[in-house]
């Protein structure tokens, strides 16, 4: 059977997207080959063992699938050349995929000489010396790689029918409903800016101000210790006054906690107290028109369920966007690293999702544009606009990604 390396790490750092989607690779790989799983350290290993069950790698032969750690640095991987050339000998591994930005082309070269070297790519750092390069995303264009290699250039594999998503989101069928009445935030693995708190404060805030009577104040309105001023909360209510409907409507929000989420004690303390608390936004918080119930999910065990059954989502621009646009989730985006600013730009140029901006630059900018874009949505009939997004959304990705890239390793 042919053996194939997979390098790549996951802490609280650089987080889980390496790994994540590395992973569903490896999970196309193993009908295969089998996969050896190399990572820096123990801690890396222990988060690669968690996400590979949750997603389903579940190989009764031991040799088939293993997790190898090198005890090097995630951020210097010049130092471990040696020892991973080593193992490659060891194993008579056949090809290497690398996942990592720390890659240099000394570290790349010397791979090379030791077998078929596979490189994940998104953003096009410098000529990468390898054998194949994928680029999954939107903005991957060959003319872009043309223009950084002055050499021969490796075989190579752009675009979006290489998204490496999970088998959970391919072929999803999706149904719009006319109204808006589920909303999914995910911020990602780790939430340095502790966006989803933000937004849970603000989102549940504004729909509790959007229902308040104006001749109330701030402290008769459920919910309005967390509106961070009353200038703020008059006019996003003044901005809703002309379409406001009598029907009384619960909206779910269904907030993802990331695994190595920095603010979880936090969350947890603020939104997950007793349901007959009315001044409590987790359980239920009863206002004079609607309902708002606030869910904090944990290792949601197939997320493309969620994502299918929810009407709108908040999310950062990484690989999770493309998740979404595989379940048609018509989605606001965010951004909080470099490399998923094309992303973010590229469907907001193509009118398919909503970009609010860089939390790392507006924190509260985005989160106010959030609030402003959501609770429309949450009064009007926005029915076709959705249904408009979603269907484009899916015919962009169909979630075969990770079963092209395990057949272009293999051949």
């Amino acid at each position: 059977m042919k053996k194939v390396l997979i390098r790549a790490d996951a802490n609280s750092y650089i987080g889980l997207g390496h790994v994540m989607r590395c992973l569903a690779i490896a999970k196309e790989l193993l009908r295969m080959s089998a996969v050896l799983f190399v990572t820096a350290d123990e801690d890396s290993a222990e988060i690669i063992r968690k996400c590979s069950e949750q997603i389903g790698i579940d190989v009764p032969d031991s040799q088939q699938f293993r997790i190898v750690t090198l005890g090097s640095r995630w951020d210097d991987l010049e130092q471990e050349i040696e020892q991973l050339c080593g193992l490659i000998r060891q194993e008579e591994v056949e090809t290497l995929l690398i996942d990592s930005y720390y890659v240099t082309y000394p570290y790349l070269a010397r791979l090379k000489e030791s077998a078929r070297l596979v490189y994940l790519d998104d953003v096009n750092a410098f000529s990468y010396p390898v054998d194949v390069l994928i680029n999954y995303n939107i903005y991957a264009w060959e003319e872009d790689y043309i223009r950084t290699y002055s050499t021969t250039l490796p075989e190579m594999h752009l675009g979006l029918q290489y998204a490496p998503l999970r088998e959970e989101f391919r072929d999803v069928r999706r149904v719009v409903r006319k109204d808006v009445r589920k909303i999914l935030i995910l911020t990602g693995g780790t939430d340095e800016y502790n966006v989803l708190g933000s937004m849970l404060d603000a989102i549940t805030s504004a729909i509790t101000v959007s229902c308040c009577d104006d001749d109330k104040t701030d402290s008769e309105c459920v919910g309005n210790d967390q509106i961070h001023s009353r200038s703020i909360a008059n006019e996003i209510k003044s901005s809703l006054d002309d379409n406001r409907t009598s029907d009384t409507k619960e909206v779910t929000i269904y907030a993802i906690v990331g695994a190595m989420n920095r603010h979880r004690d936090e969350l947890y303390q603020k939104y997950d107290s007793h349901e007959d608390d009315p001044r409590t936004p987790c359980g239920k918080v009863r206002l004079e028109k609607k309902s708002v119930i606030v869910q904090l999910i944990e290792n949601p065990g197939h997320l493309s369920d969620l994502m299918k059954d929810c009407d709108l989502a908040i999310s950062a621009a990484g690989v999770t966007t493309y998740e979404l646009c595989a379940c048609g989730t018509p989605t606001l985006l965010y951004t909080l690293a470099d490399n998923q600013m094309g992303i973010a730009e590229s469907l907001r140029k193509n009118g398919l999702m909503t970009y609010l901006g860089d939390v790392r630059q507006d924190l509260p900018g985005v989160v106010s544009r959030a609030v402003k874009e959501i609770l429309p949505h949450l009064e009007n009939a926005t029915y076709e606009q959705r249904a408009g997004q979603s269907n484009a959304l899916q015919l962009l990705v169909d979630g075969h990604g990770a079963e092209r890239i395990a057949k272009i390793i293999v051949r």
